[in-house]
């Protein structure tokens, strides 16, 4: 199960898990974190496959929606790029749900939400910064 979302079939899998990588994966590793992103990868593959089995397939496409739902959670307005045009995140997301469901009916949305709400857990669970003062304080030492 875990090597299935290894396996590229044909080289158009191999190209679009490659560019998912390309444009999204720099993004997401810098905001969760190494052992993150490969449990985002390994977590949205698996368990899609197995609570939507039709969608996702022996192709690690899965993976890359929930990488893509990641950013989305993370920073909707994070510009990657759909062929080469880049656009914000939420716009990428509508084209890649569309072109999906054209090209092949069938769409993870499983991966999609599994992406989000790990992206979301991971903003939820930062540290937040100490919040700034009202107005500015002159003549206090730190």
């Amino acid at each position: 199960w875990l090597t299935a979302l290894f396996y590229f079939p044909n080289f158009f899998l191999l190209a679009n898990a490659a560019l998912g990588i390309l444009f999204l994966g720099g993004f997401v590793e810098e905001k969760l974190g190494r052992a993150h992103f490969a449990a985002l990868w390994v977590v949205t593959g698996v368990l899609s496959r197995y609570l939507q089995p039709g969608a996702a397939g022996f192709d690690p496409s899965a993976s890359v929606f929930g990488m893509l739902g990641a950013v989305v959670a993370l920073d909707p307005l994070h510009l990657t790029f759909v062929e080469v045009y880049p656009v914000p995140a939420v716009a990428a997301l509508a084209a890649l749900l569309a072109m999906n469901y054209v090209f092949s009916q069938q769409v993870p949305v499983v991966a999609l939400l599994l992406g989000l709400a790990y992206g979301y857990l991971a903003l939820m669970s930062r540290p937040s910064a100490p919040p700034m003062p009202s107005r500015p304080q002159y003549g206090t030492r730190r």
